[in-house]
């Protein structure tokens, strides 16, 4: 069962893939028109998701049109199921020809590391 956020984030397209943890049932990826959302959410490690928030929405100032705009929604329609359902979720807004910042830069859990 899937998640129910504003309709501001479209329809539901499919499950989040890939990333470092297993995706939440209730987010997903979203299209409003020509608008595709990530929305997602740290189950494990919520304090995860307002680090997040917080280091995107600064980038979005420092380095403006290179990063996704970033929200935190709540889900409107939580799933029972999941124990986490009280918790908000990062909603990523897209756009056009969108990299990954630290894919294209070659970082992650499993590639190379940053040497000091």
């Amino acid at each position: 069962m899937a998640g129910e956020f504003p309709k501001e984030y479209g329809d539901r397209k499919g499950q989040k893939e890939g990333g470092i943890h297993k995706p939440d049932p209730d987010g997903g990826i979203y299209k409003n028109g020509s608008d595709v959302f990530l929305i997602k959410r740290d189950t494990g490690k919520p304090q995860n998701d307002i680090a997040e928030y917080l280091a995107a929405s600064l980038f979005s100032k420092t380095a403006p049109g290179y990063g996704a705009e970033i929200e935190l929604v709540q889900n409107i329609s939580p799933n029972p199921e999941n124990k986490e359902n009280k918790n908000a979720f990062l909603a990523s807004k897209y756009f056009k020809d969108y990299k990954d910042f630290f894919k294209e830069a070659g970082y992650g859990p499993f590639k190379k590391q940053v040497q000091h």
